[in-house]
């Protein structure tokens, strides 16, 4: 799992640093590169290559997490992808992107394959 970092703090933007442990409702990484007093923060969660608790959102218009296999559209991730004005899109890779500071426009896609719809009811 990756943590982006969509804070409304312009410093934390675009930080990108893999979760190396988690547990109910916690997780750890490594910390910003930029210090701050900032206490509060939004992290984006991207759900690892062959994760299957992903759904569409209520909009159908981007992913989000459930702790179980959802009901209804179920989704598989085959792949993630960033992109930025200094990284072309690319697949994403720990050990490529981990602790990389991309600025305020970076992009995270993923590709993904519906598993549960009207062709293959679960």
């Amino acid at each position: 799992m990756l943590a982006g970092d969509a804070s409304t703090t312009a410093n934390f933007k675009g930080q990108l640093r893999f979760v190396t442990a988690c547990a109910a409702g916690s997780c750890t990484l490594a910390a910003p590169s930029v210090s701050s007093t900032v206490t509060v923060d939004t992290i984006v969660k991207i759900r690892p290559v062959n994760s299957r608790v992903t759904n569409l959102n209520a909009g159908a218009t981007g992913l989000i997490s459930a702790a179980a296999v959802p009901n209804g559209v179920s989704l598989h991730v085959m792949e993630n992808y960033i992109s930025s004005p200094s990284v072309l899109l690319t697949p994403l890779r720990r050990y490529t992107h981990d602790g990389l500071d991309l600025g305020a426009n970076v992009k995270a896609f993923a590709d993904v394959a519906m598993i549960d719809h009207v062709y293959n009811p679960a």
